[in-house]
């Protein structure tokens, strides 16, 4: 990116996602806790990802996310990936019927989650 922001930017759900956010989960977040290391601030956003696949997941980002820890967070299922224009969220996408994208955010001493039904990628070209 060399010193520029990108006008879209397209983020998955490998470890390459967590760069992009200012705080996101870590497998040491359910062993140790959790980590929150600042990161290059790209989004302003939390950032928690296989939503579906780790049981421990979506209670541990709800619980940072109503004490305040995790600021407005968007997590994703396995196999979704987030568009953003800028910092705004502009599109979910996968390739898997059934998976989701999520919107958590803060409502007085509790999280809200909001599920974003991402588009469905058209099947490849082989």
């Amino acid at each position: 990116m060399h010193g520029r922001r990108p006008r879209v930017m397209y983020v998955g759900t490998a470890i390459g996602d967590a760069e992009h956010f200012a705080a996101r989960m870590s497998e040491a977040a359910r062993v140790a806790g959790f980590d929150l290391t600042p990161l290059r601030l790209f989004l302003p956003y939390g950032n928690g990802v296989r939503y579906d696949t780790d049981p421990g997941r979506r209670p541990l980002v709800h619980r940072l996310v109503a004490e305040g820890t995790l600021p407005l967070s968007h997590c994703t299922d396995d196999g979704v990936g987030l568009v953003y224009r800028g910092t705004e969220l502009v599109d979910t996408v996968s390739e898997t019927p059934g998976k989701g994208a999520y919107v958590v955010r803060r409502e007085g001493d509790r999280a809200v989650e909001e599920r974003v039904e991402p588009r469905l990628l058209p099947a490849p070209r082989h």
